[in-house]
């Protein structure tokens, strides 16, 4: 879950536990992403993984499923609220009005994206994906991407028959397991 809270006006500042507003969830349950980040436009970019353990990948069929909120960058605007929601979904992102997609999904495809940034001069979004059994990911995001878990791990397929309408991203970079073991960096 993604919680809002008051912060107390103390040296050093505190939260008020008590001021807890639940702003979004998602099934959890082993891989859970748990990155959050404002981006430049001021929305809030939020990790999701598959919820999942090793093994089997990806048992629930996530990766590729879009009609929730599981193996996806997330992004929300916190500064309004729709109906029924402690959070608006801007306008503008890439699955708003598309059947079988949650309108709050930015990118998906990711079996675990432990930690994500911005480019603070370009505000491109990078994104380190917890790899399977051979391959560890590097992500730039773009809107409306889909990077492939479970069909692909790196350039290796997985589920090949586990495809959406939108096509596969290659990483920018992918590491085998000889070289790197869980990606779970990334601050640009």
């Amino acid at each position: 879950r993604v919680s809002r809270f008051r912060v107390l006006n103390t040296d050093p500042p505190r939260i008020d536990p008590d001021s807890e507003q639940i702003v979004i969830t998602f099934l959890q349950g082993g891989h859970n992403g748990g990155d959050l980040h404002f981006g430049p436009d001021g929305m809030l970019y939020i990790t999701t993984g598959d919820a999942a353990s090793p093994n089997p990948p990806d048992p629930f069929k996530t990766g590729q499923d879009c009609s929730d909120l599981l193996s996806s960058i997330l992004r929300i605007d916190v500064d309004h609220k729709d109906d029924g929601k402690n959070y608006a979904v801007p306008k503008d992102n890439p699955f708003v009005g598309t059947s079988d997609f949650r309108p709050e999904i930015w990118a998906y495809g990711f079996r675990n994206p432990w930690r994500m940034s911005f480019d603070r001069g370009s505000g491109q979004l990078f994104v380190g994906d917890v790899g399977w059994e051979l391959w560890e990911m590097v992500h730039r995001v773009e809107r409306g991407g889909n990077y492939g878990w479970a069909a692909m791990e790196g350039p290796q397929p997985i589920k090949p028959e586990e495809t959406s309408p939108v096509p596969i991203t290659p990483p920018l970079v992918a590491l085998p397991h000889t070289l790197a073991a869980s990606v779970t960096g990334g601050y640009v």
